[in-house]
Order: C-alpha cells, then sequence, then structure tokens
C-alpha cells in the first residue's frame, strides 16, 4: 500500500492525442505511447502554474517526487529507470527528495543534493543507495553513516561534508515540499510532466505509462 499522509480523490479524465506531424529527431513522437480517446487517466493539470508549452526539440522535463527511505520509491527506481532509458533524448529526468517533516527523510534528502551538487551523483549511485537502506539497513540517515558508506564508494568524503553546508539545501528541499503540497500529492513516488501535468502516487506500471502518454502529448502540442 502506498505511502499516504492524507485521504485523496483521485482525479479522473481522458485526454485525446492530436494528430502529429514534423518531429524534430530530438524529442521524437513514439506511437506506443499515445494517449487512447475515452480511457479514463489518473493524471491532471498542475495546480496553481501557468502552464508551459513544450519547445520544438527540447526535452520534456519529468520530475519525480521521492524518498530514499520510501520502500515503495526503492521499489519504483529501477522501473523509472528503465522507462527513463527508453524515452532517450525525449525527456529529461529531474528528481526532488521529500522530506514530509520526517527528520530521517530530510537527512537523506541533503545526501541527495550534497551528491548531485558534487556531481557525483548517478544513477547507480542512487540504486546502491536504496539498496543500503532497504536491503542491508545502513542508517544513512546518520552522517557517521553516511560518511563511512560513501567512503566505501569512493566519494571524497572531505568534499561531501563540505557540499553538505550549502545553505541552499534546505531551500531546496522547502521548495519541493511546498511544490508537492500546491500540486495536492500526498504520497510518494510521484511524477510532474512538462510541468504541465503531476502523476499521483499509483502502481509503477500506471504512473510510468501515464508519463510516457504525456510526454508524447506534450511533444504533439511543440511550438517555438
Amino acid at each position: 500500500m502506498l505511502i499516504k499522509l492524507l485521504v485523496a480523490e483521485a482525479i479522473f479524465f481522458a485526454l485525446t492525442g492530436a494528430a502529429y506531424a514534423d518531429a524534430p529527431s530530438k524529442a521524437p513522437f513514439d506511437p506506443k505511447w499515445q494517449l487512447q480517446a475515452n480511457v479514463p487517466q489518473t493524471f491532471r493539470p498542475v495546480v496553481g502554474e501557468a502552464p508551459v508549452k513544450h519547445a520544438i526539440g527540447q526535452p520534456v522535463e519529468v520530475v519525480e517526487y521521492f524518498s530514499y527511505g520510501c520502500p515503495h520509491c526503492a521499489d519504483f527506481n529501477p522501473e523509472l529507470e528503465k522507462w527513463a532509458a527508453a524515452q532517450g533524448a525525449r525527456i529529461q529526468l529531474k528528481r526532488l527528495p521529500i522530506s514530509f517533516n520526517r527528520t530521517a527523510w530530510k537527512e537523506l534528502a541533503r545526501m541527495h543534493w550534497a551528491l548531485t551538487d558534487m556531481g557525483v551523483m548517478t544513477p547507480t549511485l542512487s540504486q546502491n543507495i536504496y539498496k543500503a537502506i532497504h536491503k542491508d539497513h545502513v542508517p544513512l540517515d546518520a552522517l557517521a553513516s553516511q560518511k563511512m558508506w560513501l567512503g566505501a564508494q569512493h566519494i571524497d568524503v572531505k568534499k561531501f561534508e563540505e557540499a553538505l553546508k550549502n545553505k541552499t539545501i534546505d531551500d531546496r528541499i522547502n521548495q519541493a515540499a511546498t511544490d508537492m503540497m500546491r500540486q495536492q500529492l500526498v504520497g510518494v513516488p510521484s511524477m510532474k510532466v512538462g510541468n504541465q501535468y503531476v502523476v499521483p502516487a499509483d502502481a509503477p506500471e500506471k504512473m510510468l505509462d501515464n508519463s510516457g502518454k504525456l510526454v508524447n502529448k506534450l511533444i504533439q502540442e511543440e511550438v517555438k
């Protein structure tokens, strides 16, 4: 059962794909992800933001709201990576760690941003963090454990400690939480596609299928 802080009602509506022509090669249309008419979809428009039309030839930004402390995110991550690889140049994947005001999750979010700022965050490292927490039971919410574990991953621990001092890290964590609340997303993992649609926490295959269809829809509607 997905983690939920509130009881929310999913909003369902159908979207119909428009005719497509002259797709730029950088972000190609893929008929596999075509939206079907009269089929309910578990996604909805963003709340409180002016929709920004997707620019021709640019990848669609796909945001994942997540926490390394979330077991559902741990299960979702390998599927997300496969999906992102299949999307290729169509998307740019961005991850926003969420704390839900949990101290442990906030420390994990801080670790994520520090590693990102260092330029060492990779899909492999991200998956290894999930494995360390959920399979090896390493308490990576504690700085001492973080340093010991990261050292074993051949990451410069001194640079990591310096990166943690970046005052913008807490701002980024707070901004992600504010954005998630504004979008009325109550669980993780959740997604936002092209800054136009949100895909609430659901079964992984359904989330990724809907996200792929939304990427296609935005590419169909490309404007300069």
